[in-house]
């Protein structure tokens, strides 16, 4: 497996990949299919950076950091296949050390749906501390669902 940037080149496969978990994560928090063209529009700012784990040609898992003065806000998603591998933290440590090269951000943050148990244990893990909680802090499909908000210090 391959931790590298996205590229332009890699927009359908990172398109298709973000649209594939839409049917099998209930906890992204997107509803809509993501675009060909969001996704070159993300890979042509300044102000993100997307990090894609390859096994063999297909996206096992991707992260993007977007950059909020000296934060980082990062989201990661591993493919149901790819889970519980220990590729979540070696795409987290790829990213963060991307971010503090390109960006120097010293504050990574993570907002969580409260009912994605898998993640908060993944990101405690990982030294990210609870930071809050916004009550109904995301909507998606005519639902509220509380934010909780994961800090790191770097």
């Amino acid at each position: 497996m391959e931790i590298r940037l996205a590229k332009l080149s890699d927009s359908k496969k990172l398109a298709d990949y973000k649209n594939s978990l839409l049917l099998t994560c209930s906890m992204i928090s997107r509803s809509e299919p993501t675009s060909m063209e969001a996704v070159k529009k993300s890979l042509k700012s300044d102000r993100r950076l997307i990090l894609i784990c390859e096994h063999n040609t297909a996206i096992a898992g991707a992260s993007t950091i977007k950059k909020r003065d000296h934060k980082g806000i990062i989201s990661i998603t591993i493919s149901p296949n790819f889970q519980g591998k220990g590729l979540g933290k070696k795409l987290l440590s790829a990213s963060m050390k991307a971010a503090r090269k390109k960006f120097c951000t010293k504050v990574f943050i993570s907002n969580i749906y409260s009912e994605n148990t898998s993640s908060i244990k993944f990101f405690e893990k990982n030294g990210f501390l609870l930071a809050g909680k916004i009550p109904k802090g995301f909507y998606k499909n005519g639902k509220y669902h509380d934010k909780l908000i994961y800090v790191k210090v770097v």
